[in-house]
């Protein structure tokens, strides 16, 4: 295994919409053999339409028995379990990544099981909707996708696992794994929060000709609350220390816009909706 080149054999475990783009990237970057795997038979059968697997298996072993680098697609809880029962089944020089939305359970879990070999992985690109045939490789191109190496890590795995982002057109972004899970509590998990509070808040408050006159704003601020509760709420969970604090940075601003505007005191509206640094009131 070299790498400064793009390896020819790539098994991709989860074939939901991120895994399904990856995989339709990774064929019109010219990787020779994509093999997916995926228990949903409507999945694999999608992904094979839309060309993002070559060829798919029955099980995990299948999959990754010859593969030179093997993505973990899967729900975030799950990703540690298939590295589990992967492992026997993986040739001795196959390297293993993840496409996790929370890295550092991922991470250290992954890292007991496979040393070395393994590359904690986050593409920072995705979209509301569910299932492999909403997939988009296209999602892709200049999306920032964050790799989380540790002092385990080896070089050899990292370049390999980056030389194959780059080729898809994503930009590789190094950093650690407590870092990463700080920074998309704030950037993603937050703004996935709020807008399930959001879209929760009014369907009970608002009748349905009422909801039928909302406009960008409403449409904006919670197309995301189309994603999948049941992946957040592990995604959350996984994070909680991270998301704990980013909804405690969150509400008091909330509670101060709530305040000035019961009281009517546009100063200090205004200052809160146009500045980021304006604080909270006590």
């Amino acid at each position: 295994m070299t790498a400064s080149r793009v390896p020819q054999r790539i098994a991709i475990l989860g074939l939901g919409v991120m895994g399904a783009s990856i995989g339709m990237a990774l064929h019109r970057a010219g990787v020779a053999e994509v093999v997916g795997w995926d228990p949903d038979a409507d999945a694999v059968e999608a992904a094979r339409e839309l060309g993002a697997v070559g060829q798919s298996v029955t099980s995990p072993e299948c999959a990754v028995s010859s593969a030179e680098l093997i993505t973990l697609a899967a729900p975030v809880p799950v990703i540690p379990e298939l590295a589990s029962h992967i492992v026997p089944h993986m040739r001795d020089d196959a390297v293993v990544t993840d496409i996790g939305s929370v890295k550092t359970p991922i991470v250290q879990q992954c890292e007991r099981l496979l040393g070395e070999r393994f590359v904690g992985g986050h593409p920072m690109a995705g979209t509301e909707m569910h299932g492999a045939r909403h997939a988009n490789p296209a999602m892709l191109r200049d999306a920032p996708w964050i790799l989380t190496p540790t002092a385990r890590t080896s070089e050899e795995s990292l370049m390999l696992v980056r030389d194959l982002i780059a080729s898809l057109g994503a930009r590789p972004v190094t950093m650690e794994p407590d870092e990463h899970d700080r920074l998309v509590a704030y950037i993603s998990h937050l703004p996935h929060a709020v807008a399930f509070a959001l879209a929760a808040a009014v369907h009970t408050s608002v009748e349905p000709d009422g909801l039928a006159l909302a406009g960008g704003s409403f449409r904006s601020g919670t197309r995301v609350a189309a994603s999948d509760p049941s992946v957040w709420s592990h995604i959350m969970v996984q994070n909680a220390g991270h998301v704990t604090a980013a909804l405690d940075r969150l509400l008091p601003i909330l509670a101060s816009i709530r305040d000035a505007a019961a009281r009517g005191d546009v100063a200090a509206l205004t200052c809160l909706l146009a500045s980021r640094d304006c604080p909270p009131r006590p």
